[in-house]
Order: C-alpha cells, then structure tokens, then sequence
C-alpha cells in the first residue's frame, strides 16, 4: 500500500557520523521498529527524515537505513540539506547537526495534516501507535507523550514484540508531565506568570520535558508559529521554546496517558546519562541557550501571545530544493 496523503508526517534529522555512538544501529532500530508499528496499526503515515549536513566520506542515510516491508503503509522521505546551506549559521563548524533548523525542513515540507517531531533513537508504545492510527486529533491541540528510558542493552535486531517487552520491563526513568497536571495548571496562566518567577512558570505551564522526543501540532500550528527558532545553537531548550510558542498562540497542550509513550534508548552519550561535570564540558564546545535565558524567552512568548521575532517567512528554508529520495512498501 503506498502512502499518497498521509494523516501523519514524522520528521525526524540526523546524519551518518555515528554521533552519539553507535547511531546508525540505532537509527536502523528506530526506522524497523516504526515500519513494524505502521504495518500492525494500518497507520498511515510518512516518515520524512532530514539527512542535514551529510558526511562526504560517508554513505547518505538513505542507502544504510532499511526500506519498509513490503505492503507498508509507510512512506519514507528522505531530505538532503548540503553542507553549503549548514554553513549559513553561526557555529556551524562546532555543531555539525542544527537539529532545530533540520526538524523545520521537515515540518515545512511534511504532507500529512498532522505533523509529529520526534527523534531516531526511539521505539513507539502500541498504544500510542494506535492513537496515532487511529485516535482523535484536533487541529487546535498540542499533543505531548512522555518519554521513558531503558537501558541501552536491548538486541537491536529482535523482533518488536521483544523489544516493546524489554522496554516496558525496564523502565529506568519517566519523563514528562502527568496528564491531569498542566492542562489544569494553564487555566491559571496569567496567576502563574504575575505572581512567580519564570522558571516556575517555565515548569508548570508547558510540558517541555523531552519534547524533542515528542511534540505533535496540526500542520497549520507548525506554520503559525513558524517552527522552532532557527539559532545556529546546540539543541537544548531550542524544542521547548516551540512548545510554549504554541500554547501561547492558543494550541492547547494535551498531554496523553503514561501507555501512550515513547521508549528511548539510555546510551551514555545522551544528556539524561551524563554527569554534572559531563554536561558541563559538552556545552563548553557547543554554544547553546542557558536556562535563564531560555526561562525568559518561554514567559515572554507566554505573556505576549506570539513567537519570538527570529524566523521569517523563509523559515525551513523555504526557498531551497533539496535532493529527495522515497522508499515505499
């Protein structure tokens, strides 16, 4: 079955460096496990993958990822963003994957009405598979699921069934919200805003835990809020300044229910994994956002209603015509 209008885009970026140790294996993981959970639900879906900045002494993705089963209802898009277009941002020497920018080129070029931003490290919960198939989605929503760690210990090559098994046994942390907690809690916005300091409010008002795992809008919010701000930055705090932009623009958050998850591999490379000292020298060479800056940028996005002024109209780099290659089922 071939994937013509899809009600789900899921974009994710990468490049074939092995960043984060031994991600291509990973990313193979990620990329059967979602044919597997497209087959079993009927979920039509695309996955639109942005190879950004991809090494000239390496294989493209599209040649090392594996192709969908026959009679897949997935349809995999692959982008390829050349390293001319990675040199127009600050830094681009340093960071080799803007992971923000990447996931706009995506988002700006997605098919399906609904568009999902997530990671390739992940494996999907059945049950949120099924939401996704088949589950009510509303135009005016932002949906966010938690994400749970497990041990990086699972074989890479069994069967779904198994791995869903191994993770939902091993569960090392949660996180995200509750799904009672800030729907509840953004009914008092303006209370929260006025009367505490913004990294209290940054807490309680979005659910922006692991939201580069897992932040799913209408294409039509994607294009309001115009994406996640292009900054030529490290990722953190990037994908939760998207989060509270589409709250502020009035997308209102649903947070689903603890079955409805993801499963993350908990690799030693990951942010979760590494010690204080660690954290410390990785950003050290990487420019990124500090919490307090962040903090700031998320209230003021919440008090005034409206995105930062970062991106324009040309955000996801609009303009440009990228090589793309489809594999279908």
């Amino acid at each position: 079955m071939t994937t013509i209008d899809p009600r789900i885009s899921i974009v994710v970026t990468s490049r074939n460096d092995d960043h984060g140790g031994d991600m291509l294996a990973r990313m193979r993981m990620f990329v059967r496990g979602m044919d597997a959970q497209a087959s079993r639900h009927d979920m039509q879906a695309e996955l639109v993958v942005v190879d950004w900045n991809p090494p000239e002494d390496r294989p493209p993705l599209c040649d090392v990822l594996p192709e969908p089963v026959a009679g897949s209802p997935l349809c995999i898009r692959y982008i390829s963003v050349p390293n001319r277009v990675h040199q127009r941002w600050e830094h681009c020497e340093r960071i080799p994957l803007f992971q923000m920018i990447a996931k706009n080129v995506g988002i700006r070029r997605a098919a399906g009405r609904f568009v999902l931003a997530t990671n390739v490290d992940l494996l999907f919960s059945d049950a949120l598979c099924e939401f996704l198939a088949r589950g009510p989605l509303d135009d005016d929503r932002m949906y966010r699921a938690n994400r749970c760690d497990v041990p990086d210990e699972m074989p890479y090559d069994a069967g779904i069934d198994d791995q869903l098994a191994y993770c939902r046994d091993h569960v090392i942390r949660r996180i995200g919200s509750r799904p009672w907690g800030p729907q509840w809690l953004g009914k008092c916005k303006k209370a929260l805003l006025g009367a505490w300091g913004s990294a209290k409010a940054v807490r309680l008002l979005v659910d922006s835990d692991g939201c580069g795992d897992f932040t799913l809008l209408a294409r039509r919010a994607w294009e309001e809020i115009r994406g996640y701000p292009e900054l030529g930055l490290y990722s953190i705090y990037v994908d939760g300044l998207g989060c509270h932009t589409a709250v502020a623009c009035g997308y209102e958050q649903t947070v689903l229910s603890p079955e409805l998850c993801t499963y993350h591999l908990d690799h030693g490379a990951g942010w979760m994994s590494m010690s204080v000292s660690e954290r410390m020298k990785f950003t050290s060479n990487r420019p990124s956002l500090d919490w307090g800056l962040y903090c700031e940028a998320a209230r003021w996005v919440q008090k005034n209603g409206r995105p930062l002024n970062i991106n324009d109209e040309e955000w996801g780099c609009k303009a440009d015509e990228f090589e793309e290659q489809t594999r279908r089922g």
